[in-house]
């Protein structure tokens, strides 16, 4: 069994070879006349809410995570805590694992 030849083109599309000059000369020089121009606009509401959940975000890093070792949280609330961190990969960060680092060295000077 043979296949002939293979073409992506839509069938109602002409080869190459059998396209005009003068038209192909014509549709180029309508593409550069008219540019495509592409524009989203955001709306006042739109930019509240974005600069409401920039500073939540913001304001999250400055405050840091929740303390694990508050005197409060049974063991079992505590490694929930620790184990939703791990989930959502918080000790990946390489901000969150200077600050491991650092509070290892504190310790160990003591």
């Amino acid at each position: 069994m043979e296949i002939g030849p293979v073409s992506n083109r839509p069938t109602r599309q002409k080869s190459e070879g059998s396209i005009n000059p003068e038209q192909e000369a014509a549709t180029s020089r309508n593409a550069q006349a008219q540019p495509i121009k592409d524009r989203a606009e955001i709306s006042i509401q739109g930019r509240a809410r974005l600069a409401e959940l920039a500073d939540s975000e913001r304001l999250k890093e400055q405050q840091g995570p929740e303390p694990v070792t508050d005197g409060s949280l049974t063991n079992e609330e505590r490694l929930e805590i620790i184990r939703k961190r791990v989930a959502s990969g918080y000790y990946n960060d390489p901000k969150v694992r200077t600050r491991i680092v650092d509070k290892l060295i504190d310790d160990l000077g003591k």
